[in-house]
């Protein structure tokens, strides 16, 4: 099995990728935190439909609106996205807004947390997120769009 190539680790900070979350709810803080924590991705906007959040940041990243905003975004420049919230017991939500945002033009973006260990044997997907403390090891596989959450161990 050939080695993954992860997207979101990138050397050159000048072709960083520009990202937009979707999501803006407890999950979004870890996903952004994991972000911010390589430096290899400019995370450009927060999306959610609660519009309270609108016109507020999170980490400094501002919440723009709803997922009506993913095609102006990608019209203005951000070419990835990544879904921050969870399943909620309705892991079809996560399904859609990924959809969604790949019609709207933007491209799924791997998420990997600077204290995230993934082995390069390991077959990884797109749009998938590793946060802080979890680790894929060798030989595992991970469809599109997984969520490998904090402290978790794929074997």
């Amino acid at each position: 099995m050939p080695p993954t190539k992860l997207c979101g680790m990138i050397q050159n900070q000048a072709a960083r990728p520009k990202c937009v979350l979707i999501g803006a709810s407890g999950h979004a803080h870890s996903v952004l935190d994991a972000i911010l924590s390589t430096d290899a991705i400019e995370p450009v906007a927060i999306l959610t439909p609660d519009s309270h959040l609108w016109g507020t940041d999170l980490f400094g990243v501002p919440i723009t609106g709803g997922d009506e905003q993913l095609e102006r975004l990608a019209a203005v420049g951000a070419n990835t996205f990544t879904i921050a919230f969870g399943a909620l017991g309705k892991p079809f939500l996560r399904a859609e807004a990924y959809t969604k945002a790949v019609r709207a033009g933007l491209s799924p973006i791997n998420i990997v947390h600077k204290a995230a260990v993934i082995s390069p044997f390991s077959k990884i997907g797109e749009g998938c997120q590793f946060l802080a403390g979890s680790i894929v090891n060798p030989m595992a596989q991970l469809g599109n769009n997984v969520l490998v959450n904090t402290g978790a161990i794929i074997e």
